[in-house]
Parts: C-alpha cells; sequence; structure tokens
C-alpha cells in the first residue's frame, strides 16, 4: 500500500479552508502547506511567502509570459497561481504536504498527481458563506462574485475523493475528521 503524504483541501471561498490548515499545522508541526502566488494584497496577519507569495499584477503577468505557473486564474479582480518550479520541489522534499486550492486548481494538481488526496469541504447552508464572506477582514474581497462561484464550486463535490461539512461554530469538529483522513492515509 502507498502512504499518502500530500493533501488537498478544497471548497468554495469562504468556507473555511485557510483556517482549518491553521488548526491543522497547530496539530501536525510536520505538515507543510504549499505557498501559491496573488496579486490580491494581504489581509491582515497575513506574511508574504507563509500565506501567498503577494505580487504585483504587472509581474503576475510576466510570470505567466514565462510559462511559470502550471495552473493559473484570474477571479474576484486578482490573479492566483502555483508555480512549476515551486510544486515540483514541493512535492519531492516535503514529507507531510498540503494544498489549500480552489476547486479548479485542485483538479488541476489531481491531473498531475492522481494519487493525491482531494478533500472538499463544503458550508453546511449557503447562509454561513455569506456570513463569512462579508466578515470584516475580506472587505476588500468581491463578495457579490464570490457568492456567484460558490454555488458552482459545490455543484462540482462530487469531483473529489471526501467530502466534509464545515458547520458554522464547529471548526474543531471538521479539523478533526480532515486530521484524520491524514492519519489513516498515512498508514
Amino acid at each position: 500500500m502507498i502512504k499518502n503524504t500530500h493533501f488537498i483541501i478544497t471548497g468554495p471561498s469562504g468556507v473555511g479552508k485557510t483556517t482549518i490548515c491553521r488548526i491543522l499545522k497547530e496539530r501536525l508541526p510536520e505538515l507543510t502547506k504549499f505557498v501559491t502566488t496573488t496579486t490580491r494584497p494581504p489581509r491582515p496577519g497575513e506574511v508574504n511567502g507563509r500565506d501567498y507569495y503577494f505580487v504585483t499584477e504587472a509581474q503576475f503577468k510576466k510570470d505567466i509570459a514565462n510559462n511559470e505557473f502550471f495552473e493559473w486564474d484570474h477571479h474576484y479582480g486578482n490573479y492566483y497561481g502555483s508555480s512549476k518550479i515551486k510544486f515540483t520541489e514541493f512535492v519531492n522534499t516535503t514529507p507531510l504536504g498540503v494544498f489549500i486550492l480552489d476547486p479548479t486548481g485542485a483538479r488541476t494538481v489531481k491531473s498531475l498527481m492522481p494519487e493525491i488526496i482531494t478533500i472538499f469541504v463544503k458550508p453546511e447552508t449557503h447562509g454561513d458563506i455569506v456570513t463569512r464572506l462579508y466578515d470584516q477582514e475580506r472587505k476588500d474581497d468581491n463578495p457579490i462574485a464570490r457568492l456567484t462561484a460558490t454555488e458552482k464550486e459545490i455543484e462540482q463535490v462530487n469531483l473529489f475523493d471526501c467530502t466534509i461539512i464545515n458547520r458554522q461554530g464547529y471548526i474543531y469538529e471538521t479539523v478533526d475528521q480532515i486530521q484524520k483522513i491524514i492519519t489513516e492515509a498515512q498508514k
């Protein structure tokens, strides 16, 4: 049996992927997050190189022209992408890694690594996403566009290996379930 050492946590905007990853890292210090690149400004508390590589739109477009990304997208007024070089390095050197990606990016990584386990995090209700997307920390984002995309992303749930419902106020229950998937897959 092959031991799985890399995982994807995916789901719609505002479902709690980043918070889930932060708590998982507290519980599993050996877990390393793959860092993607974006043109959006950092939110409060985010650090360049830890949460994202924050770059200018001009730099991102230059990287696109130089074929630096294996996947990239433009949504909610910003660019997001994953570096080919950083991906290869991450997969080859990280003993226990997690990708936090939107569903499109998750499908791309799954096509490159069919053995990777994809975990789709779904809100319990549509209202949960509305509440999260209108949170103060997201005031620079485009909540209306994100809400529209959320419905389409949730329709893709069956394309992923596991589905976890992140109930409002029960984040630790969600993390418990994801941690169990990671632990079982490593046996």
